[in-house]
């Protein structure tokens, strides 16, 4: 389960909108996407487990989807905020509290790609969801440190786990994601543990944070 460092999530989707100088954000519950200059990054309450949405230059990514029971809360939050479909899910790590929802959201949205970190733990969750990825047509792309995505008008690096050689703890390779907006720098990094926390601390990508969530 992840924890925020800091922990400031309403005042995170209004700075980040801010540091690019757009306009302001569509009122909470409005059925509408974000400015297209904006980063917005949403934190998904599931319960125990991890969902994030971010959203920027008229893309849309979710990051983890809590367990199975969260899948239709987190399809009602992902149309609350205008989203009609999906540029991209990122699985984490195969544990259950962060793939157990992308079977609803995959049966609501049409999802491009399908990032995961290649863990090769097969529990009967992770196996069900990768049928249901095979079945949508998604692209599944292996994830590690050195990648680098253009997230609408936001950089995204792969910068966990590595490229090279997985780590022998589940949680330590999970996929760690750096997004960069203008001066704001958000990190996440799932259940990032300490191998995983020193690797990505010791990398090319060190610098200031505005928000950490591992």
């Amino acid at each position: 389960m992840g924890r925020f460092v800091p922990a400031l999530l309403l005042p995170l989707l209004l700075l980040l909108a801010a540091s690019s100088g757009c306009a302001a954000l569509p009122m909470p519950g409005a059925a509408q996407p974000p400015p297209s200059g904006s980063l917005v990054v949403s934190f998904i309450d599931v319960g125990q487990g991890d969902g994030v949405l971010v959203q920027s230059g008229g893309e849309s990514y979710l990051l983890d989807a809590g367990k199975a029971q969260a899948g239709p809360k987190v399809v009602d939050f992902l149309r609350s905020r205008g989203v009609e479909s999906l540029d991209g899910i990122v699985v984490s790590n195969p544990d259950a509290d962060h793939i157990g929802g992308f079977e609803d959201v995959l049966d609501a949205f049409e999802v491009t790609d399908v990032y995961l970190s290649g863990d090769p733990k097969g529990t009967s969750t992770y196996n069900s969801f990768l049928r249901a990825v095979r079945d949508e047509g998604s692209e599944v792309v292996e994830s590690r440190a050195g990648m680098r995505m253009d997230w609408g008008a936001t950089r995204a690096d792969v910068i966990a786990p590595p490229p090279d050689q997985l780590f022998s703890e589940t949680n330590d390779n999970s996929v760690g994601i750096l997004l960069t907006h203008g001066s704001a720098r958000v990190l996440l990094a799932g259940d990032a543990e300490k191998k995983s926390e020193e690797y990505m601390s010791n990398g090319s990508y060190t610098g200031p944070l505005t928000v950490i969530r591992v």
